[in-house]
């Protein structure tokens, strides 16, 4: 095993995802005691339960019949009362995996996310992507096949141009890589807690945006008097909440707390004072797709803005659309779709004569 994924040599055998089989089922048994309905079933199926083996399908490609076992799987839990008990299954995972306009329950599966998510397909096979490398490819006179990633790097790297404008060739393929990886469409979620003092009254704030930065819901809540780290910490954990809940995935979530991204990444020992939120964010950082990410606090000032709204006298407040903002959170959200930049400026102190 090397960073989560299965090392081999030889042919593609079930025994290496064994382990995939056994994080899946260790989740149903924690579910085993709990009287969930249908509906409960199919929002753990679509928001944990699927998103377990995102990663591992972005990096390999298993074979069909751990896909299929996987399907398995699910569809036990959802027909069945017990976890390995056998029921009647009312209709095929396949009509289960087609839309709700069309009879189906929505659930995606395993096969079209193998693939679409694969970093291969994003990055180099897509109808898009291959259109992209193309005409790129062209302009520069590069003829290499669009195979692989090292050569197509390579090819750019190696092509014979004037001195001058190599670096640009060098350059070409990691801006190439960042925008496609851009126009993937992640859902956004930044938060940020707010403290008047240490230990003072503090608040949380989060807002979520979709894939075209449009604004889906922002919340404020009044925590009453705590620490900063523990305000930080749970404005991560209710905005992770509300974004699991509404499935906002794949997500990036972004915080001005450097070290509490340290402490969610295992880099850095957990504070007593935020364990119970600490175990919380992990668990469900573990079963969501989402990317954690630190931002600096000028690039965060929406989620700041809704988090200080709590100590305007409006205590505890949520917006569903971009109209119920205030005004200034309006400003600063337009700002941020321009993709305007926030300075930081640092003013120098005079130093005394000599």
């Amino acid at each position: 095993m090397y960073l989560g994924c299965p090392i081999f040599y030889t042919r593609r055998r079930k025994d290496y995802y064994q382990y995939l089989f056994k994080k899946v089922k260790a989740k149903l048994h924690a579910w085993k005691g709990k009287q969930l309905s249908s509906g409960g079933k199919a929002t753990l199926i679509t928001s944990v339960l699927q998103s377990m083996p995102v990663y591992l399908l972005s990096v390999l490609d298993p074979p069909q019949n751990i896909l299929k076992h996987l399907h398995k799987i699910f569809a036990r839990f959802f027909w069945s009362i017990n976890e390995e008990g056998r029921s009647m299954h009312w209709a095929s995972w396949q009509k289960l995996c087609t839309p709700k306009e069309e009879g189906g329950l929505g659930f995606r599966s395993l096969n079209d996310v193998s693939k679409e998510e694969t970093y291969r397909h994003i990055f180099l096979t897509s109808n898009t992507t291959t259109k992209v490398w193309k005409q790129f490819m062209a302009a520069a006179g590069i003829t290499e096949p669009v195979i692989q990633v090292k050569q197509v790097v390579r090819a750019w790297w190696n092509v014979k141009c004037c001195p001058k404008l190599q670096p640009l060739f060098q350059a070409t393929p990691a801006i190439i890589t960042l925008e496609l990886w851009k126009k993937e469409k992640h859902k956004k979620c930044n938060t940020d807690g707010t403290s008047k003092g240490n230990p003072r009254p503090n608040s949380t704030g989060f807002c979520v945006r979709d894939e075209n930065e449009d604004l889906v819901y922002a919340k404020s809540v009044d925590i009453g008097v705590t620490t900063n780290v523990v305000a930080e910490a749970q404005a991560i954990l209710r905005g992770l909440e509300y974004c699991v809940t509404h499935e906002k995935h794949p997500l990036i979530l972004e915080t001005d707390s450097l070290t509490l991204k340290k402490v969610i990444e295992g880099e850095w020992d957990s504070p007593w004072c935020i364990s119970a939120e600490f175990q919380k964010i992990k668990e469900m950082k573990n079963h969501f797709n989402m990317i954690l990410q630190h931002i600096f606090r000028e690039g965060n000032t929406l989620a700041d803005f809704i988090a200080n709204i709590v100590f305007s006298g409006a205590g505890t407040n949520q917006f569903l659309s971009f109209s119920e903002l205030p005004s200034t959170g309006r400003r600063i959200l337009n700002l941020d779709k321009l993709q305007t930049p926030n300075l930081r400026v640092r003013i120098a102190k005079r130093r005394a004569p000599d």
